[in-house]
């Protein structure tokens, strides 16, 4: 299943309550967790997991329901959003993910902490709380716009990626099931849900050879110092041009290959490995830029 918004809960959602509950966040700790994915900061508040601890950010298999943490109870308007419209026999995780101003994650596959195979990952589903105009997330060669209250769900195994190009932080509320449960089934209420709805990537600029030529011209800059920058302004011109996500890691190695050096080589060959695979067995949680 490709990612698609399947649902909305506009008409269920105060929004004004939202947004007392949001500001609450400034007074818990941070759970980050694979800091080497972003630029900027993107960072999660847990709701509801395993052992109800909120400074656990993973994602893992587990047996039985999930457990309130301290910020679930806390931020009761929103846990209970979640208790009463999904299925808590299958939820495994809650979470609100803040992306703040100027954030962007680098394009990758989801995998299992400590999992090799990407197709046993959760299944998750977003649903933007507060965001703007520049927020959008994508998969493959599309990208997309999440609106205030929609249900979208997320497939983690495609290369994918988000960015907020706007002022202000945007949050999403994200729940997390195992795999091969059939969708309608995680809904507790299926009022909310909308299956079948087309899902209309926004309009991008063809990529011209002006492009391609500026794009290859990076080698003779990159460096040890600037690699992981140069990589995020690959990582993002599929934001802006009719690109695919994924060829952010073809374009590094072909940059790379192009400077001669061994070890910018060796280290595009790595990073590609991490975000989108085939990742070598014990690579570690998360990517090492330096």
């Amino acid at each position: 299943m490709q990612t698609q918004q399947i649902g909305c809960l506009k008409k269920r959602i105060d929004f004004n309550l939202v947004e007392k509950e949001l500001d609450l966040l400034k007074t818990f700790p941070i759970c980050t967790g694979y800091s080497g994915y972003q630029v900027g900061c993107w960072q999660k508040f847990p709701l509801l997991n395993s052992q109800g601890n909120a400074q656990d950010g993973r994602y893992y298999s587990y047996e039985g329901s999930p457990k309130i943490t301290e910020i679930g109870d806390k931020l009761a308007y929103l846990t209970s959003l979640v208790t009463d419209i999904f299925c808590l026999e299958f939820l495994k995780v809650a979470d609100i993910f803040e992306m703040k101003s100027g954030s962007f994650l680098f394009p990758h596959r989801d995998a299992l902490d400590n999992q090799e195979d990407f197709k046993t990952n959760f299944v998750r589903l977003h649903i933007p709380l507060k965001t703007s105009n520049g927020c959008f997330n994508s998969c493959g060669k599309h990208v997309y716009h999440l609106g205030p209250g929609e249900i979208w769900f997320h497939n983690g195994y495609a290369v994918h990626s988000a960015a907020n190009f706007s002022p202000e932080s945007r949050f999403h509320l994200v729940v997390a099931f195992p795999p091969g449960v059939p969708v309608d089934a995680l809904f507790k209420d299926k009022s909310v849900t909308m299956l079948g709805k087309e899902t209309i990537s926004i309009d991008r600029e063809p990529l011209t050879e002006a492009d391609i030529s500026g794009i290859y011209s990076l080698s003779s800059i990159i460096n040890e110092y600037n690699f992981k920058e140069i990589v995020a302004v690959l990582g993002k011109l599929h934001f802006s041009k009719q690109v695919s996500s994924s060829l952010t890691y073809k374009w590094l190695q072909e940059i790379t290959t192009a400077t001669g050096n061994p070890k910018l080589i060796h280290k595009s060959k790595l990073v590609k490995e991490f975000f989108v695979g085939p990742r070598p067995k014990n690579p570690g949680v998360d990517v090492q830029w330096l």
